[in-house]
Formats: C-alpha cells, structure tokens, sequence
C-alpha cells in the first residue's frame, strides 16, 4: 500500500503585524507591517508536522507499510536522469547491506560519492556538509519510524525560510550503479536523501547540474556565502591567512577549477576542469610547506579521477576523515578521494574558492518588508535589551530586469525615543558576492539601547525592498531583542549619508563652496556644501585612479558637455556616487580613488544653464545647512 504526501513542503507562516502609527512630523517615519520569520520556532513546529505525517501514515497504511512519495515519482523520465525506469526500492536497499542502514551516524566527506550525474557542486558541498554532524542531524532529523517506513524529511532554506522537504527512500538504478547518480555508501543514507530531495526542489536529477555552489549552501545551511576568486595579483601570504580564519570560525569552503577546452590540462595535473572539490583541511607540514587537503566528489569509469598528480598529493590523510567501518584493504580507497597540494599550485590551478559563512549554535530572524509608498525609503531600528553579539544580512530582491551586483553603505545610528537619528556608529561598505545577492557584516558587539540601520544604494539609482537576516550566537527571544522596520522620507537617508562628512575639511572650490569625498569599499560619495548665500551650479567629473568607474549622477571622463547640478544657498547635498564592478580578491583592497575636475557657476551664467536644462541628475534634494541634524 502507498500513501501520497500531500505537498512538498511543511511550511508555516508567522507574521508579526505592526500597527501603522500616524505620520512623525519631525521625521516623517511609519511603522509599517512585516513578515517576521525565528528560525528555531519554524524548525521546531517543523518537527512536530513531520511526527504528525507519520503516525498518521501508520495509522492508515500500517506498521508494516513502506512510503512511496508520489508528488515525485524517479521513475518517470520527467523527474530524474533514470530512462530506463529503473527504481532501486527501500526494500531492496535494506535487503542489500549487510549492516544495519542509518542516516547519519558517522558521516565523513568521502560517504558523499557521486556518479556521472555531473552535479559535481553539490556534492562539492555535501563533502564539506559532513564535517559537521549536528548540521547533517538538523538538515536529515531522524525519528524512530524513518528508518522503517522510508519517510525521510530534509530541511532546505527556501527564501531563507526554514522548511522540510518530503522524500521516501526509493532511488533511480540497481545496485552497484554506481555510474548513475550518488548512492547509499556505507550503509549511510545522508547524501542520496539530501540529493533526492535537492532534485526534488529543482524538478528533476537533471537539474541539478546547474547548481551553483552558492545556491547549494544556502539552500542546505541558510547561510551567507562569498566567492573569492584567484587571480595573478592573488596575495598567498593574505590567501593563507583568510583560509586559516575560515577554518578557525568553521565556515565551510569548496574550490572550483575553470572549464577547460584543451583536454591536456587534466592529463598533465590529474585534475578535471569545470568541477567543485571540498576544501576539507589545511596543514603547515615541515614547518614551511602551507597545504591543502581537497576531496573529490565522484569516479568515473569505475575509477577515482581528479587526483592531483603534483607534490605532497600522498601525504597520510587524517584518521578523522575515513569512515570508521572500513576494513584495512577498503582503507586506500577512501585516502584516493583526498589528496594534498601546496597553496601555490592551488591557487594556480583553481579559479577561486567559495566560502560558506555557516556558524554553527547561532539562532537566526529573518525580517521580510512590504513594499512602502513611492518616494519612501525603508530603514531597520532595532531595540537592544542585553548586550549581544550580531551579524546582519542584507538580500537584495530578485532583480526585474539585470542581475547586476549593487555596492552601498550600511550606516549604524544611535537612535532615540522620537526615532530620530543620532550620532553614527559604525559605516559598513556593502558588496554583494554571489548570485544570492546577498551582504554579511561581520559579527558586531551591541550594547542596549536603539540602533537605526539606514542601508543604501551607490550603484542603483531607486532602493530596493530588501529583506534583513540578524543572526546572533543567543536563542531568538523577543524580549531581549525587537526589530521593526518604518518607511521614512528620502531626507533621512540624506542626513546619514551627509553625516560622513563631519569633521571633514574637504577641497575649498571657492570661497565657501566644498566638494568632500567619502571612500569606503568600492563606492566613493561624492558631496557638496554652499555656504554662500548665491544659487549655484556645480559640475563634476571624476576619473578613476588605475581603475574603471561608473556612476549614474556624476559625469566620468571623458565627458563632452557640462551637467550641472544645482543648490540654493546654505545648502548640502550627496550629489551623487561613483563604484568599480572590482570582485573581491585575496588580496588587501585599497579604497576606491577618484581625481575630478570641477567647475561652479552662478549669477548670468547659471540662469542661462538652468533655462537650457532646468533638471539636473542628482538623487536627493540639498538640505539647508540650518535643518541638518547634529549626528
């Protein structure tokens, strides 16, 4: 007998409403309603609909019964990479292995095997996964009836939400095909299951060759990822040093060679282009060699191929990393799915590294915004109670037309009881790293009191709606923690930004006129200050300093004509921003520089400019120095 799973998902909603208040005239702030998602109480009412799922599977079908997911059926050339309809039955499978079958219960990397599928970053990634038990006991929580049954429940972050997905334990092939698809090894199921249900998600095994390793770590984890490329200016001090604090905080890390046309680069390196290897350790062997321990993903033709051929390649492979139900003649075979290489030839023959900033014991809340009113700008408050420590995400919606990568400014207020921004805290240069589109800070240390997070754009010219992830290494409790987002007129973001500039002399155009720069990251903002009491127009053209430029507001050389921005008298104004499209690199990253070439006109001339175009291209409008707050 077979029951039909009702729905892919057990997911739940939990929003958290609040109250429109009446318009703030000082600030000119609303409180408007979000979607508040804390990820321990989704997982934990998660559970409780799986247990539920099974007692009523029981209760219909039988204690002896085996479950057949029918929302999605392997067998069908539709779903997976199976065109023989060939179904490799949980009967069949727990009839087959000797021992007893087990989800997880002494997971290492080499149990994730994959066959000629070509879904090489998953299970890129599946390898790391395992050097994390209690991740792989969340992500595959295990009952007392899964094991019978074949209802197995695999957790994924759909939309940063936990949820859990539902797959029975019936795969595609016959025993010992290991040239399909990953497969039961070792008597471990953890890996088939997480890829079934991955294939599930994606509507088919054959989809999975497209997964990025990004999308693959943050469906599996929740977490924020970053991808460092290799290049010839790569630093191998500064590359080192990086993988050894990811190692030290526990992110997981994969590496990723470039696709190759000419077929003699594997035959002369042993390694295959255009796949995803786990990055499973580092060493300092002898005191000076600096290395990496890799592990690869699958075999081919009944082999293992990818090994690098170089130095140190045979180097004893930890004990912590070979399954402990090996015999000594099996023991070989896994050391071949690891190998060792100094970080030179490394960082030669890979094209970068994709780091997954998973921290493990940290409660996560996820804040989803509605869209507000045109011409408002949304901002992020959060009340502290107790001193804490917190990282915050910032996710870019998905893009309507490209999927350029935005840069921007992150800026920390103190606030006040009115919601009034106060003096600034900390400014964070804000860059998206993957497809995910997706910026971490790093782990901040806040003492109670109000913070006001205004986040904006410097490569887009409207701020999106963007959801905000806080992760802290404390349980999610409201009472030591509330967050609430308001919509605000676009002057508020302007003060902030004008904020940077304080302290700051600048460059003297003429006599009580300023243009300041404020560099951080990749963004500079660009801003001015008239302390006369004459109209003026200003214009600026910026060249980049040994780098590309770009900007919608202000002119890059070489510009054939002169756009003038305009300001009253006794005003300030970000007149626009300037960033490069630089990826991150291992190496240090010098702040952005510009040189520019300004010209001011007034009287006569200015009236003859504004007459021939009467609109200028700034973002926001000047402020009068008398209305700017004192941040």
């Amino acid at each position: 007998m077979q029951i039909r799973s009702s729905a892919h998902f057990l997911c739940y909603v939990l929003p958290t409403n609040y109250s429109n208040h009446s318009r703030n005239s000082n600030t000119c702030e609303y409180f408007f309603s979000m979607s508040v998602c804390y990820h321990d109480f989704f997982e934990n009412k998660h559970l409780e609909e799986a247990k539920e799922f099974v007692r009523s599977f029981i209760s219909t079908c039988g204690e002896n019964e085996i479950f057949s997911d029918k929302t999605f059926e392997i067998s069908t050339e539709a779903h997976g990479w199976n065109k023989n309809k060939i179904l490799f039955t949980y009967s069949q499978i727990k009839k087959f292995y000797k021992n007893e079958l087990a989800i997880s219960t002494d997971p290492k990397p080499a149990h994730a095997l994959q066959g000629i599928l070509g879904d090489f970053c998953l299970f890129g990634v599946l390898m790391t996964l395992a050097k994390r038990p209690k991740l792989l006991k969340q992500i595959i929580p295990e009952s007392c009836c899964s094991l019978k049954h074949g209802i197995f429940h695999v957790r994924l972050y759909l939309y940063d939400i936990p949820r859990l997905m539902l797959v029975d334990g019936h795969f595609p092939g016959e025993p010992f095909s290991y040239f399909l698809l990953g497969h039961v090894f070792k008597d471990e199921m953890w890996a088939s299951l997480t890829e079934k249900a991955m294939a599930k998600f994606v509507n088919g095994y054959d989809n999975l060759r497209f997964l990025k390793c990004s999308s693959a770590f943050r469906l599996l984890t929740g977490a924020n990822c970053v991808f460092f490329p290799f290049n010839e200016k790569t630093n191998l001090d500064f590359l080192w040093k990086k993988m050894l604090e990811f190692q030290s905080s526990s992110f997981l890390m994969t590496a990723s060679t470039e696709r190759k046309s000419d077929s003699t680069w594997t035959k002369s390196n042993g390694l295959i282009d255009g796949i995803t290897y786990s990055i499973i350790d580092t060493r300092l062997h002898e005191g000076k060699h600096r290395l990496v321990l890799l592990g690869i993903p699958g075999i081919g033709e009944g082999e293992y191929v990818g090994r690098w051929k170089g130095k140190w390649a045979d180097l004893p492979v930890p004990e912590t990393f070979i399954p402990k139900k090996v015999s000594d003649e099996e023991e070989p075979d896994f050391e071949k799915r690891y190998f060792w290489m100094e970080i030179s030839a490394f960082c030669e023959l890979f094209q970068g590294i994709t780091v997954c900033r998973y921290r493990e014991g940290w409660s996560a809340i996820v804040y989803d915004p509605v869209k507000g009113d045109r011409g408002t700008e949304s901002i992020l408050r959060l009340n502290v109670n107790t001193r804490c420590t917190l990282t915050l995400e910032i996710i870019h919606p998905p893009p309507q037309i490209d999927n350029k990568q935005s840069t921007g400014l992150l800026n920390i207020h103190h606030s006040n009881p009115k919601h009034k921004i106060g003096k600034l805290w900390r400014s964070i240069a804000r860059q998206e790293t993957t497809e995910e589109r997706g910026f971490e800070t790093e782990p901040m240390e806040f003492e109670p009191g109000e913070y006001v997070f205004i986040n904006s754009n410097t490569s887009e010219k409207t701020t999106p709606t963007y959801s905000y992830i806080i992760r802290s290494p404390m349980p999610s409790k409201e009472e030591q923690l509330r967050c609430s987002t308001l919509w605000t007129k676009p002057k508020v973001v302007h003060s902030s930004l004008l904020s940077l500039m304080n302290g700051k002399t600048g460059r003297d155009v003429k006599d009580g006129i300023f243009v300041r720069d404020y560099s951080k990251g990749n963004s500079v903002l660009v801003m001015a200050e008239n302390k006369t009491k004459k109209r003026i127009g200003i214009c600026i053209i910026a060249a980049g300093n040994n780098e590309e430029i770009y900007s919608d507001e202000i002119q890059i050389h070489p510009a054939t004509i002169n756009n003038y921005f305009y300001m009253g008298p006794e005003t300030a104004c970000v007149l626009g921003a300037i960033y490069s499209k630089r990826k991150l690199e291992m190496r240090e990253q010098k702040k952005l520089k510009c040189s520019y070439k300004i010209k001011v006109i007034e009287g006569e001339e200015l009236k003859k400019e504004e007459k021939l175009s009467p609109f200028d291209n700034k973002r926001f409008p000047p402020i009068r120095l008398s209305e700017l707050p004192v941040l």
